[in-house]
């Protein structure tokens, strides 16, 4: 974020350009010095001005497939119909992320918008969701998040973009000064994406952005790496916790660098923190 700052005082004036880049960080001890000076340095070990470190809300967002070949397991449906059945129940509070977390799901299919001058091809996404109002309307809660309906232009027959649209989602995490997560929900079509899984995951670890896989049909192997069986209600609890956690840890660094130089930066163990960023 940039800015210009104007100083006034009685006759005298003075101006000064300043730039502040928010920068994720995970705190890896509950000991923080009183000053930050010194806790985060360029690559050649010069120290950058850091100006605050806050625990901002938090985004969560979550790629999956409009047209998913299978639905939620037949354990954690049972286990919802029956919840629903109970007097006075609310899926609020049931595997929710904190109220301070907001949720948007990200459809992993795209449309492709063209002019004379140039073309753009746009995901589509949800509102976000927060964790303050009940099912039916919005809510931030991961079961929400999994049931909600697609509402869009694509058709069963268009063409998924997994890894292209997780790649997206993590972009869309860092342009604001928020703590973030990303989901992919594993569905077994076929990607076409134009990016391969791999590369994506580095993209997002040199971004910042953690990102967890949940599979909805129980263990087994994918090409993101570990996955998080969500196929009854306390595995996706058990998930869930997980996200969680890995918010609840994270801060957020105003730094006196460009978002070039931010994103390589490295912490001193001795602040008790580290930068989400891996170079």
């Amino acid at each position: 974020m940039a800015r210009r700052e104007t100083v006034l005082e009685a006759a005298l004036s003075a101006s000064a350009a300043t730039q502040l880049t928010p920068v994720g960080l995970r705190a890896t001890g509950k000991g923080h010095p009183k000053s930050w000076d010194g806790c985060l340095a360029r690559a050649d070990g010069t120290p950058v001005r850091t100006a605050a470190v806050e625990k901002p809300p938090a985004l969560v967002i979550a790629v999956r497939d409009p047209f998913p070949s299978t639905g939620l397991p037949s354990p954690l449906e049972k286990w919802l119909a029956g919840q629903r059945q109970t007097p006075n129940w609310s899926i609020r509070n049931t595997s929710e992320f904190d109220r301070n977390t907001g949720v948007r799901i990200l459809w992993a299919v795209s449309q492709r918008f063209s002019d004379q001058d140039a073309t753009a091809i746009l995901f589509e996404s949800t509102a976000e969701f927060d964790a303050g109002t009940d099912f039916g309307r919005s809510n931030g809660n991961a079961l929400f998040m999994l049931f909600n309906e697609y509402t869009g232009k694509a058709t069963e027959k268009s063409a998924r973009q997994f890894a292209d649209a997780v790649a997206v989602a993590g972009i869309r995490a860092v342009t604001a000064a928020q703590r973030r997560a990303v989901i992919y929900v594993v569905s077994d079509h076929d990607d076409a994406s134009k990016n391969r899984t791999a590369a994506v995951r580095r993209y997002l670890d040199t971004l910042g952005v953690p990102l967890f896989v949940w599979s909805r049909v129980g263990p087994g192997t994918s090409a993101w790496g570990p996955v998080d069986d969500i196929s009854t209600y306390p595995k996706l609890a058990t998930a869930v916790a997980r996200v969680r956690n890995a918010l609840d840890e994270q801060r957020v660094a105003w730094v006196d660098a460009d978002p070039l130089d931010a994103l390589r930066l490295k912490s001193s163990a001795r602040c008790g923190i580290e930068t989400l960023a891996k170079p």
